[in-house]
């Protein structure tokens, strides 16, 4: 409102003026477009939609789409008599132009639908009906059998796509399975790409190096001293792990472990490894129920 308040300042009364009731005017006539223009960036009732949205928005829904996954979604399955009723989530939809909302659940009456395919649609108010045409504001189809009144085939209409939601975003920050939450988006994505073994570890050589299974499921050691004795963390239940030990030139380098790892009947600690200038791989998985780390496997030569 910058352009507004410049605006009023040079319409300020002074001792002595004798145009105060023009200045008046001029003033409220500002105050009104500052108002209206605010109106209209936040509530006017236009076009398709209930609500306008402002520019800055609009360079974020770029393109027409639901505002996150679950919104307007079906509750797909067969539904109970004698109103078979479906139940459509709330959600908020950009249309490309203008947005709709709705805050609480509805529910629509199937009953005395044939069977067949059918469309979700958007009214002017972001209310969902049902219908077998599709319209400007349409979000989702369906397919109906009122034979054994079941919803099912639910996908997204063609040229609808899915918007990134606050709801999403959360989600996206959140692992289950890993117990662990994260700030970015791109952080999670990085220990995703780690978890999958795209990351390779190369840590200098040392009398003890200390590995963390967290930051790569692969590690290169070239071992340059009588013994180096490796200490394993940071795995998770299940995870696979290669250890790629190198000799140097001299050879006849060997390696050991502490108490984490545990060797079974096929492979034996510590580990006979190959001549100098040659590769070993070693296999293990961690098993959390033990908390320890399983030796399984053993290719020398390379």
């Amino acid at each position: 409102m910058g352009i507004f308040e410049d605006q009023l300042a040079a319409l300020a009364l002074i001792s002595g003026d004798t145009n105060y009731i023009n200045k008046l005017n001029q003033a409220l006539g500002i105050l009104a477009e500052g108002l209206d223009q605010q109106v209209g960036q936040v509530g006017s009732i236009t076009g398709f939609a209930a609500y306008a949205v402002p520019v800055g928005l609009q360079q974020i829904f770029d393109r027409r789409g639901l505002v996150g996954a679950a919104a307007y979604a079906l509750k797909a399955g067969v539904l109970d008599g004698p109103d078979y009723n479906l139940v459509v989530n709330p959600g908020a939809f950009w249309s490309g132009t203008t947005f709709a909302y709705k805050q609480s659940s509805m529910t629509i009456s199937l009953a005395l639908l044939a069977t067949g395919g059918y469309f979700l649609n958007l009214d002017a108010l972001g209310n969902p009906t049902v219908a077998a045409a599709a319209t400007a504001g349409t979000v989702r189809q369906f397919h109906w059998d009122a034979s054994t009144h079941t919803v099912s085939a639910e996908t997204l209409y063609a040229g609808v796509a899915i918007l990134l939601s606050g709801a999403d975003y959360a989600a996206m920050l959140t692992s289950a399975a890993r117990s662990k939450s994260f700030t970015r988006v791109a952080d999670r994505l990085e220990e995703i790409e780690v978890l999958l073994g795209k990351n390779v570890q190369t840590p200098a050589s040392a009398d003890t190096i200390n590995v963390n299974w967290a930051l790569g499921g692969i590690v290169r050691v070239t071992l340059d001293r009588a013994t180096t004795t490796f200490a394993f963390s940071g795995a998770y239940d299940g995870q696979k792990l290669v250890l790629e030990i190198i000799q140097d030139v001299v050879g006849g380098r060997g390696i050991a472990f502490g108490s984490e790892v545990v060797a079974g009947t096929d492979f034996t600690l510590p580990v006979p490894l190959s001549a100098a200038g040659k590769t070993d791989y070693l296999g293990f998985i961690y098993n959390a129920g033990s908390g320890k780390y399983h030796y399984t496997s053993l290719a020398r030569g390379y």
